[in-house]
């Protein structure tokens, strides 16, 4: 139950079934959990199969124990409250409840006043941002650098046979030792003599969240603390690795020479943040967001307004809009990353003083983000710095600026505009974008299929956090610019397929069918890369890029007023009926053929792998479909044992998994069975997924239009209507509606009237969805 709700809560699932589950898990908690000793009573069995390692598991739960305890016990709000605190608003909804003021709260706004900024000298100042040093004071160069835990390269590190590096690991599981820490920063120093300030936003601990200690962490921060020898004033903001507990060893001590005013050190104290005036024309403000952030299970304490941090903001820019000052805000966690209700009123806070903010930095991502004159780039080869050793330090090098790279001016959004028109022509330009962002390893086919491999598992994910809207939004203005027709996708097929983790054919066969819908998409969408991004993942995508959701994002249609409803009177039968659906017919199912296999379909005579025969009848393992022998069969035995059948629904999926080889015939050999055996009982058939060729992509009427019938679904549409289903779709505005978009309304009765909507325009992985937005067997859970 809760493994369930931390992993909703991670990945920023809020649909309904998350939302339910969270509602179960909370009630019982508040219900039987009274303690800290319960929690800490079944931790060795929860622990046992997590999927996590032991010490790890039950460090990281023992840690929970008492604040978990406390929230169950004494939080302010109800459970659904709770839910839609740390999942998504929409829980109210889906809960079948109003939003509460806990859910919905907003803040008053000051009325605009006059902005006359101060007059004077407009210095140029340049900063170094220092964030997420993730400092690990117990790295042990030698020590295993692979592991089954969240960190390692410790010498307490068990795993595989991978040795650390002197000076630091390449790795994802493994810290920032000290010595190389203090390198770079030491490199800065001698580099940028010219600095005129630091932001420092946060996350200085290291990952090993089930062993962190008070003592460990502040000695984490105490070791950056000391590496900062540069006479410079330095800003700093905490990270979601520090806690409260912090607070006063930080302001009174170990940051006392940077937090040095009384308002400042009151309000650090109070919650972590604080502000300082910079110069007479400038203010810093360092917030603390980290207290607002979804993993932060605190905020279902009382989520209005944590910490009155927010009502101090409005403050704080209040003041600076009437003194002439403008403000730089710093935090850790980007607001996109924060729970709704907080997010929703930081937001509206950013619109209200945008005259009085001049930038905003943060955290947390580990991406290099926001840019606003220009950059170089330092950097190392780690691997060739350990070969050396101790003996010779890393050889930091720069590359040429960004202005110089790409021809620009300025880094002004008109310049990069200016550079996006240009690169539509000019390949080499988008490669050069590329490989900076993909630290310099250069723009190849592998790299093209990795980007395009991720979206693709985000979306069959639901996946819609932060990285996966950046990431998408990285790959889509990739497609936009560079690929222009289907011979693009098509030319990297064999070296995407290459290394993709698919058999050559599966992976070959569905790209190639993909290539013309998806080319024409970016070339004709009609909507931006970040409104393509949040019809393809997420609303959430727009928060995490910093815009308003747009009218193709959130578009409603307008109602009609609820009129009288007066059921027809008469005879009241309790139907009875069949509802037939994912047959998944096989025609191609061989007995005897290969039941497992390494393709999304076995159990055909080109199946090729284990040793495990396909029965006669059918096949139990999950890789095979149905054989027509047993599809007949079975409707047949249906038929002959309710014969008091009514009528039937058929809500599609009649065609098999090998949707890298599609073709149209199993709907017709599934409407003769049906025919055969129900040749006079009212059927009621409509599309599934599987039903288009390629799969998912059902094209919009519009598309068709434009595209002159290249994307038309009238293949579809016209071969069903007008014959293998025209017996059941027998009216004429049946017909109409059923050849424009696959859906249709029929009488069943004069008291019962069924619709046949067609739910797969708007199924996640239906990519043409993303062409109009505005556009059944599909579950609505299930679209967009």
């Amino acid at each position: 139950m809760f493994t369930q709700l931390f992993h909703d809560i991670e990945v920023n699932n809020h649909n309904s079934k998350a939302c339910i589950d969270c509602n179960t898990t909370i009630t019982f908690g508040r219900a039987v959990i009274k303690d800290p000793a319960t929690i800490r009573m079944v931790i060795p069995a929860a622990c046992k199969n997590a999927g996590y390692s032991q010490r790890v598991c039950e460090g990281t739960l023992d840690r929970m124990a008492d604040p978990l305890a406390y929230l169950f016990q004494h939080s302010k709000i109800t459970t659904p409250e709770m839910c839609s605190t740390l999942l998504s608003p929409d829980c109210m909804t889906y809960l079948g409840l109003p939003f509460s003021h806990a859910v919905n709260w907003e803040l008053t706004l000051p009325k605009p006043k006059p902005f006359v900024p101060k007059s004077g000298n407009d210095k140029q100042l340049k900063m170094l941002h220092l964030t997420d040093i993730h400092l690990d004071l117990y790295y042990t160069p030698g020590s295993n650098s692979v592991c089954d835990e969240p960190i390692c390269c410790r010498s307490t590190t068990y795993g595989h046979n991978h040795s650390a590096g002197y000076w630091s690991e390449t790795t994802q599981n493994c810290d920032s030792p000290l010595i190389f820490t203090e390198d770079a920063i030491g490199d800065v120093a001698e580099t940028h003599k010219d600095l005129d300030f630091i932001i420092w936003t946060g996350d200085n601990i290291p990952h090993d969240v089930w062993n962190t200690t008070k003592i460990v962490n502040l000695k984490h921060v105490e070791a950056v603390t000391d590496i900062y020898s540069l006479e410079k004033a330095s800003i700093e903001s905490k990270g979601n690795f520090s806690m409260s507990w912090l607070y006063n060893a930080l302001a009174d001590d170990l940051w006392k020479q940077w937090i040095d005013t009384e308002s400042a050190k009151k309000t650090f104290k109070k919650g972590g943040y604080y502000a300082k005036q910079f110069s007479d024309k400038l203010k810093i403000i360092a917030m603390n967001n980290a207290i607002a952030q979804n993993e932060n299970y605190w905020i279902a304490y009382d989520p209005v307004d944590p910490d009155g941090q927010l009502q101090w903001l409005i403050d704080e820019l209040d003041s600076a809009e009437q003194a002439g000052t403008y403000a730089m805000i710093i935090s850790h966690i980007p607001p996109g990353d924060c729970y709704a209700s907080w997010a929703n009123n930081y937001f509206r806070i950013m619109e209200r003083y945008q005259h009085v903010i001049v930038s905003q930095y943060y955290g947390h991502t580990h991406n290099d983000e926001g840019l606003p004159l220009d950059f170089d780039v330092y950097y190392t080869n780690v691997t060739e710095d350990n070969i050396e050793g101790k003996q010779i330090h890393p050889k930091w090098s720069s590359d040429p600026s960004a202005k110089k790279i790409y021809g620009m001016d300025s880094l002004t959004t008109q310049s990069w505009d200016d550079f996006m028109t240009r690169a539509q022509t000019d390949d080499k330009l988008v490669e050069k974008e590329f490989e900076n962002d993909l630290n310099y390893f250069g723009i190849n086919d592998i790299d093209i299929g990795k980007l395009f491999t991720q979206l693709l598992n985000d979306i069959g994910a639901h996946n819609h956090d932060s990285k996966a809207c950046i990431d998408c939004n990285t790959t889509i203005t990739f497609g936009r610019a560079v690929i222009k027709d289907p011979s693009v996708i098509r030319f990297v097929i064999p070296t995407v397929c290459k290394n993709a983790g698919y058999s050559q054919r599966v992976c070959e066969g569905t790209l190639d069918r993909m290539a013309d819908p998806l080319a024409y998409l970016f070339q004709h969408t009609k909507i931006t890369t970040e409104e393509f991004c949040a019809t393809l993942l997420s609303p959430d995508c727009m928060t995490h890029f910093g815009l308003p959701l747009s009218h193709p994002v959130n578009w409603e249609l307008t109602l009609p007023k609820p009129k009288p409803f007066v059921p027809k009177s008469g005879n009241d039968k309790q139907l009875r009926m069949f509802h037939l659906t994912d047959i998944h017919l096989d025609l191609y199912y061989t007995p005897g053929s290969n039941s497992v296999c390494d393709e999304p379909l076995c159990c055909r005579s080109t199946s090729h792998g284990h040793n495990h025969s396909a029965g006669y009848w059918s096949e139990t393992t999950l890789n095979c479909d149905c054989p027509l022998l047993f599809t007949e069969d079975t409707i047949e035995d249906v038929a002959q044992t309710h014969k008091d059948l009514d009528f039937i629904i058929w809500t599609g999926d009649n065609i098999p998994h090998d949707v890298w080889n599609t073709t149209k015939i199993h709907i017709e050999a599934v409407t003769n069975a049906l025919k055969k055996s129900f040749p006079d009982k009212p059927v009621f058939p409509c599309l599934g997924n599987h039903e288009t060729h390629p799969i998912n992509l059902y094209s919009p009427e519009e598309v068709s239009i434009e595209s002159k019938g290249n994307f038309s679904m009238s293949w579809l549409y016209n071969a069903l209507a007008d014959d293998l289903w025209k017996q059941w779709i027998d009216t004429e505005s049946a017909k109409k509606t059923f050849k424009k978009g696959g859906y249709y309304a029929k009488q069943f009765s004069d008291k019962l009237k069924n619709l046949e909507t067609n739910g797969t325009y708007a199924i996640a992985h239906g990519y043409i969805g993303a062409s109009l937005t505005t556009y059944s067997l599909i579950n609505p859970g299930e679209c967009h």
